[in-house]
């Protein structure tokens, strides 16, 4: 009898064990989750590649990686900087927008030099014309189309860049330092410093202030109080009518443009480029913004009636004080 009992109990158990082993019900396991998207490194704007240097001197534009994953920055990600010459230095972890940079003082011997910014398996790399210093007296002149005279959209880039020649002994130098200074309020150039290539030519960007009218800029050779040639420009305010505003993640997370001035009754288009961001207004006077975030496409329009200036930034990129601001200053 109890021998049968046990023989029957046997039963259930041997049941139990063959459902556990064939699924349970005869469903499937759920599938593992997917692998994490790989980590791009690319190089940033401005991307410090393929500058003309000295040998032993410094690059004037610092090297500088964008990290994302998806479209995303990554924030405080390690990048591993190496170079085939001299010395680099990191500045450290991405920051919001996912962009690191480095200081890199170039090797001792002329020629091609390279460098590596290095996240896991991902990687960018830069170079660098490292030439001999030619020897004579420090010049600066203006080559034959110098971008002298041009007319802009107040607080907006120029559509040609500046340029100017260096010489040494009257002889085109290359991988001199160039420092460009804009005069006017918000008035910059992109990159603010430069070296001059194997022609000794060396370039630059120059946004334009915000006030309507003449305004000016220098660039020096060497140093501030080197050999130096002023610019020209004017800058006109865009009729009543329409404007672009682009979001930007690629190359840094970026209004383009940043200030924008234009006369009342404009209606101005944001449009998002690529990656998620919102628009959120601050300040007096305002407007309707677009909070909670969005990916492209998407177009977002407002019509700016009353003078004043309006601020915003991006609450995934920036912040009222830091990263992805913009300005829309309205006559």
């Amino acid at each position: 009898m109890s021998r049968n009992c046990s023989s029957r109990a046997s039963f259930p158990v041997l049941a139990m064990l063959l459902v556990s082993a064939c699924g349970g019900d005869g469903g499937t396991a759920p599938p593992p989750p997917p692998p994490p998207a790989p980590i791009l490194v690319e190089k940033g704007s401005p991307s410090g590649d393929a500058q003309t240097v000295i040998t032993g001197q410094a690059i004037a534009v610092p090297l500088r990686v964008k990290v994302s994953r998806s479209g995303a920055a990554v924030t405080g990600q390690d990048v591993t900087w190496t170079a085939s010459g001299g010395t680099i230095i990191g500045s450290g972890a991405t920051n919001a927008d996912g962009v690191a940079t480095a200081a890199w003082t170039v090797g001792n011997i002329a020629g091609p030099q390279t460098a590596n910014a290095t996240v896991g398996t991902a990687s960018t790399q830069f170079a660098a014309t490292v030439l001999t210093a030619t020897p004579g007296v420090l010049g600066l002149a203006f080559p034959g189309s110098a971008g002298n005279g041009q007319t802009g959209n107040a607080g907006s880039q120029l559509g040609n860049e500046l340029r100017v020649m260096v010489t040494r002994g009257g002889v085109p130098a290359g991988g001199e330092l160039v420092i460009w200074q804009a005069d006017g309020a918000n008035a910059f150039f992109e990159p603010a410093q430069t070296t001059s290539g194997v022609d000794g030519i060396a370039t630059s960007f120059w946004t334009l202030g915000t006030a309507i009218g003449a305004q000016t800029a220098t660039a020096f050779a060497g140093t501030l109080a080197g050999p130096s040639l002023g610019f020209a420009a004017t800058s006109v305010a865009l009729p009543p009518g329409t404007a672009t505003v682009k979001l930007f993640t690629a190359g840094g997370a970026r209004f383009e443009p940043a200030t924008l001035v234009i006369a009342a009754g404009t209606t101005v288009s944001f449009v998002w480029q690529d990656g998620f961001h919102d628009l959120v207004p601050y300040g007096n006077p305002s407007f309707p913004g677009q909070g909670g975030g969005f990916d492209p496409p998407k177009t977002y329009q407002v019509k700016f009636t009353a003078p004043g200036t309006y601020k915003y930034y991006c609450s995934v990129h920036g912040s009222t004080t830091s990263g992805m601001r913009g300005t829309v200053i309205v006559q």
